[in-house]
C-alpha cells in the first residue's frame, strides 16, 4: 500500500545517506591513533610475563599535557574479547579511561595475551596453529596482571598502584587475591570491580549455552583452529558497514 511505500522509500533514503557520509575515522584508528588524535601524550609499554608473552600496555595522562612523575598509577584491565581501546571509545566526556586521566591519574591500559594488540612471545613469531594459544583467563591471573603490576611499579616507583577490572579483568583480580599471590598484594592499592564475575554457573546467555552443547568445541580442537573468531580482514570491512549502520 501507499503507507508501506513511503516507508520503505524513506528507509532507502536514510540508508544512502549513511553509505555517502563513510565510516567515522576512528573506525580505523588504533589506540594510540585514537588518544593522540585528543590531545593525550601516550606511551606504548611492552610486558613479558614469566611465561614468555609479550603484552602491550598503553599509557596516557590528562589532555593537552606531557608525561609528569608523581601521579597516582591506575590499571585498567579490559573483559572478555575486548582490548584497551573499550576504555577510550566512547564520547570523550563519558570514557572511563579518558574522564580518569583528566582527573589527574597515571593511566596503564593492560592488553590479555592473546588480544588484537597482545600477540607476541619471547620465542618468536606465532600462528593461529601453534601453542602460544594453549592458554585461559587462568594464564591471565597467574602470570599477565602481576607482571603488569610489576611493570608499572617499576616504570613508576609508586608502591601502590589502583586497579580497575572489567568482567574477566576482575575474575583475574579474584583468583589472584584468593591464591594471595605475593606480587599482587605486594602493589595492588585499590581494587574496584565493574561488572564483576565470579562464577558462571547461572548464566542464561543462550548463544553461550547453545555453543557449549553445540559439539562445536571439540571440532575446534579438532581442526586445530586455536584463533576460532578471530575475523579476517575481509569480515572486518564487512562488521565495519554493518555497526556503522
Amino acid at each position: 500500500n501507499m503507507k508501506s511505500s513511503y516507508i520503505f522509500i524513506a528507509l532507502s533514503a536514510l540508508l544512502l545517506s549513511l553509505a555517502t557520509a563513510g565510516i567515522p575515522p576512528i573506525a580505523n584508528q588504533d589506540f594510540a591513533e585514537i588518544v593522540t588524535s585528543l590531545s593525550y601524550p601516550c606511551e606504548a609499554h611492552y610486558v613479558t610475563t614469566k611465561d614468555g608473552y609479550i603484552n602491550t600496555f598503553y599509557r596516557i595522562q590528562a589532555k593537552n599535557t606531557q608525561f609528569t612523575a608523581g601521579l597516582q598509577p591506575i590499571y585498567l584491565q579490559h573483559g572478555l574479547l575486548g582490548s584497551s581501546d573499550d576504555f577510550i571509545i566512547n564520547d570523550e566526556e563519558l570514557a572511563p579511561g579518558l574522564l580518569i586521566a583528566n582527573a589527574g591519574y597515571d593511566v596503564w591500559f593492560g592488553n590479555s595475551r592473546g588480544n588484537k594488540y597482545s600477540q607476541a612471545h619471547v620465542n618468536g613469531s606465532i600462528n593461529p596453529n601453534s601453542s602460544y594459544w594453549d592458554f585461559s583467563w587462568q594464564d591471565m591471573s597467574l602470570y599477565d596482571l602481576p607482571a603488569g603490576l610489576e611493570y608499572i611499579y617499576n616504570s613508576t616507583n609508586f608502591k601502590k598502584i589502583h586497579y580497575l577490572g572489567h568482567s574477566q579483568g576482575t575474575i583475574q583480580m579474584f583468583a589472584a587475591l584468593c591464591r594471595r599471590d605475593p606480587t599482587v598484594l605486594k602493589y595492588l592499592g585499590q581494587f574496584h570491580a565493574a561488572g564483576p564475575v565470579a562464577y558462571v554457573n547461572n548464566q542464561d546467555s543462550v548463544g553461550i549455552t547453545l555453543l557449549a552443547k553445540s559439539g562445536l568445541l571439540p571440532f575446534e580442537e579438532w581442526i586445530n583452529a586455536k584463533t576460532f573468531g578471530f575475523p579476517t580482514q575481509e569480515q572486518k570491512n564487512l562488521l565495519e558497514n554493518i555497526c556503522f549502520y
